[in-house]
């Protein structure tokens, strides 16, 4: 053992000296002619994680191998992101049709990676996607939801979505966006990126036709798109007009993109369940009649069309309409509180303090419509 420890020292000469003493009755025992026959053999060294894993202390048969522990810490966090994942998009409010379309991307992924390890094909199978809907739909939250979903499935390495836009792939003049977009696809192997106005990545001339800035990164991304299908994720979101318009810039742009979730405008009683949870975490608790106003105001907005054609809870944004309205009933309330406070300073209870009440909602409703131009008397 001395031998051994010299030599793992970088003591050759001590080594050789003591491995040449291991002897029983002036004969050498094995591993000793073994070590001096071979000056490249080393001791084995372990760690005390690696013992804790030996069902017999001193047996190294019994150990579980550094690699088949981090498999299995890989394999934990993995089934930790798949469950966050899917646990983030099941909060959200409605979007059933989304949410039915994701766990069906799941037993694709699933099928595929099985029907590939047994040497089968998987054509025109991607893991790019486009997400298209009016805003604060979900889309963002959706995306993320699929980083971890896609972590945890072992598509995508870090569960966390980057988010880029034009400037990330176009460059300032001519040939400078194809290099560009090239250089971020080959940083992002193995992630996932998302831009919200996909289509904003190419700019249109007054006559109509596409930028070739925006073009040449656009032909860059189609390749990479085909390429890396299975290599990294692309998630384009936006309005679907917009989105289907900016797919026939290229004719085969769309066919890199085999599935189209399509999210809708959240309906009144849906919009009051997102403000009801929006105000949870922040002690905000909306009174059953101020419940019962808000659902009346979104039902006149949906009830009313913007001169482009949108009604009025697209127009107002979907989710954060409903979050907005919550902040600006908040300050209302504590507005009214404080008032309250100063006229009887014992008169204010806990419940004022958490309520919102028909007149904070109201007056928030009202306030939010006209900073977006929407004249509607509720």
């Amino acid at each position: 053992v001395r031998g051994m420890a010299h030599r793992q020292l970088g003591e050759e000469d001590e080594a050789r000296i003591w491995l040449s003493k291991a002897a029983i009755n002036g004969a050498l025992i094995e591993p000793a002619k073994q070590a001096l026959a071979e000056p490249a053999l080393q001791l084995v060294v372990t760690d005390e994680e690696t013992i804790n894993t030996r069902t017999n202390r001193w047996d190294v048969t019994t150990q579980v191998s550094e690699e088949r522990r981090r498999e299995e810490e890989n394999e934990e966090r993995r089934a930790e992101l798949l469950a966050q994942g899917r646990a983030l998009l099941d909060h959200q409010v409605g979007l059933a049709d989304v949410k039915r379309a994701v766990a069906e991307l799941e037993d694709q992924i699933e099928v595929r990676g099985l029907r590939l390890a047994a040497g089968l094909p998987v054509s025109n199978q991607t893991n790019h996607m486009l997400l298209v809907g009016p805003p604060g739909t979900g889309k963002t939250t959706t995306a993320e939801a699929l980083g971890k979903i896609y972590a945890g499935l072992g598509v995508a390495g870090p569960p966390e979505i980057s988010e880029v836009k034009r400037a990330d792939f176009c460059g300032e003049h001519i040939g400078v966006s194809g290099p560009k977009t090239n250089e971020l696809i080959n940083r992002s192997l193995g992630c996932i990126l998302f831009m919200d106005e996909f289509y904003s990545l190419v700019e249109r001339h007054q006559d109509g036709r596409p930028d070739m800035i925006g073009m040449e990164a656009v032909n860059q991304l189609l390749v990479a798109l085909e390429v890396h299908r299975f290599d990294f994720c692309f998630i384009g979101a936006g309005y679907e007009k917009e989105v289907d318009e900016f797919l026939t810039v290229n004719p085969g742009l769309a066919g890199r993109f085999n599935r189209k979730l399509r999210f809708e405008s959240y309906t009144p009683d849906e919009l009051v369940e997102i403000a009801v949870r929006y105000g949870q975490p922040r002690a905000t608790i909306i009174a059953p009649a101020a419940r019962e106003a808000l659902n009346m105001a979104c039902k006149t907005l949906r009830a009313y069309l913007s001169p482009d054609g949108r009604h009025g809870i697209d127009v107002m944004q979907n989710g954060r309409f409903a979050r907005n309205v919550v902040e600006r009933a908040e300050r209302l309330r504590d507005s009214r509180v404080a008032a309250q406070h100063r006229s009887d300073k014992g008169s204010v209870t806990v419940e004022d303090l958490e309520t919102l009440r028909t007149q904070d909602i109201t007056a928030a409703v009202i306030d939010a419509c006209a900073e977006k131009h929407v004249a509607l008397q509720f």
